[in-house]
């Protein structure tokens, strides 16, 4: 179902809001900083999102794009009043920004699929270090399909067999944070080279309900890594406020690795980072992108080659991390032959015994 006139209204509202705040982000931290325990982040968190929370749970009485702004922006200043005196420089910043939101037309729709083609770009981007350009599987067909939801989530049904793919992305009108908002680019990013560009999973197979570690865990870390990388050191030109967006990454990566609900995320995130700090960048490429383009029954031994790998890495990182120098660097580069051997993936999970 799709969203209706309010829901509409309201994403175009909280994203008109939200890009118009990026630009006032540094002007909001200088306004508070160093002169009290506050800096931007928590004016955005304890200000702004606790306002957009308030105003997404309750009804709206228009849907008229200016008149909800007029609503949002009152919340939001509300907030200020009640964490800051009058005196303060803040509130100089806030009719700044609040004269900038009301002056520029709110784009109806928002353009959400800005977002996502940038995250189908990079993970195009990263596919292509060891993919030709035109592979198949950086070909496929997505739709993104944008419905109403009381939980804010990014989910997706790949189709590797030809067929279109569809990511789906749950709006929550209490739950579209800021954070929400910087985030888009790296949400799509993670469904793309963890569920669309990759090879055929098992999970897509319907065997199981829990997240699987390698492409919710091991592939998460990998898409963070290299939107982080990109964004401090080759900037896409459609992206800015690369420190905000690094900042916001690493918190969401942080909130879906805590807790026992995503016991297998956050395993398969904390061994791909231990795995990148025992092999190093290069070879930690090699191995992630040779597994992610290999499907799950590559091998007929292994049912589920992605789970195989899981289960013989956490050992071989246990060992070789107790290792001396001389005695790693030999396991290191017996693994390194083994991706560029002519059955790279069977000589791979071989040295893993």
């Amino acid at each position: 179902m799709p969203l209706n006139d309010r829901r509409q209204a309201m994403l175009d509202t909280f994203c008109h809001v939200y890009g118009i705040l990026l630009d006032y982000f540094y002007d909001f931290d200088d306004a508070v900083y160093p002169h009290s325990a506050w800096d931007g982040y928590r004016v955005v968190g304890d200000c702004i999102n606790s306002a957009a929370q308030r105003f997404g749970r309750l009804p709206v009485e228009s849907i008229e794009p200016v008149v909800l702004c007029e609503d949002l922006l009152g919340r939001i200043e509300g907030s200020f009043s009640l964490q800051f005196p009058s005196t303060s420089p803040v509130f100089s910043v806030l009719a700044a920004f609040k004269d900038a939101v009301l002056s520029v037309r709110i784009p109806s729709p928002a353009d959400i699929d800005l977002f996502h083609d940038i995250g189908e770009k990079l993970s195009a981007e990263c596919y292509r270090l060891i993919c030709l350009p035109d592979s198949p599987n950086l070909c496929r067909p997505t739709n993104l399909v944008i419905v109403p939801s009381n939980r804010q989530r990014f989910s997706c049904q790949p189709n590797k067999r030809g067929g279109t793919s569809t990511i789906t992305f749950e709006f929550s009108t209490s739950e579209f944070t800021f954070e929400s908002f910087v985030n888009l680019p790296f949400y799509f990013l993670h469904e793309y080279l963890s569920h669309i560009h990759s090879a055929e999973l098992f999970a897509e197979e319907g065997c199981s309900e829990a997240s699987p570690p390698f492409e919710d865990g091991w592939l998460l870390y990998a898409a963070q890594r290299f939107y982080c990388q990109r964004l401090w050191h080759d900037l896409p030109s459609s992206l800015s406020h690369l420190e905000h967006r690094d900042h916001y990454a690493t918190k969401y990566i942080s909130q879906v690795t805590e807790g026992s609900r995503n016991i297998w995320v956050q395993l398969g995130y904390q061994q791909a980072k231990n795995f990148e700090k025992i092999v190093g960048s290069d070879l930690f490429w090699k191995v992630t992108l040779l597994l992610a383009t290999s499907p799950f029954n590559h091998l007929l031994e292994c049912a589920d080659l992605h789970q195989e790998f899981m289960v013989r890495i956490k050992p071989w990182i246990r060992r070789m991390s107790t290792l001396p120098d001389e005695k790693r660097s030999e396991g290191i580069e017996l693994m390194t032959l083994a991706v560029e051997d002519s059955e790279p993936i069977r000589s791979l999970i071989d040295i893993l015994l």
